[in-house]
């Protein structure tokens, strides 16, 4: 899935997300702005940055902070519908 729900869930909930670096995701939150991504497969990794985020609890509330914001901003129903319908009318319009 290159757009999990899961990771918008997370980001509208303010929380601070840990996930794989895998397609979409990065694209959706961005390393070091929005969310802690790892290297899929690489559990070593993940313990780390696990550890990392638990350890100090700062970093992590400030990425959950700008993640918030990021969704809000970009991918909340009020910004994402009115561009959809408008490009559905734009189609509409066309394929007549």
């Amino acid at each position: 899935e290159s757009a999990p729900r899961v990771v918008f869930e997370a980001m509208a909930c303010g929380t601070p997300l840990l996930a794989s670096d895998i397609t979409g995701i990065g694209e959706i939150a961005r390393a070091g702005q929005e969310a802690t991504l790892v290297p899929a497969g690489d559990t070593p990794a993940w313990a780390d940055a696990l550890g990392r985020l638990l350890a100090d609890l700062g970093p992590a509330r400030d990425l959950a902070r700008c993640a918030r914001a990021r969704v809000e901003e970009h991918y909340a129903a009020t910004t994402v519908l009115p561009r959809h319908a408008a490009l559905a009318a734009e189609v509409a319009a066309r394929a007549f």
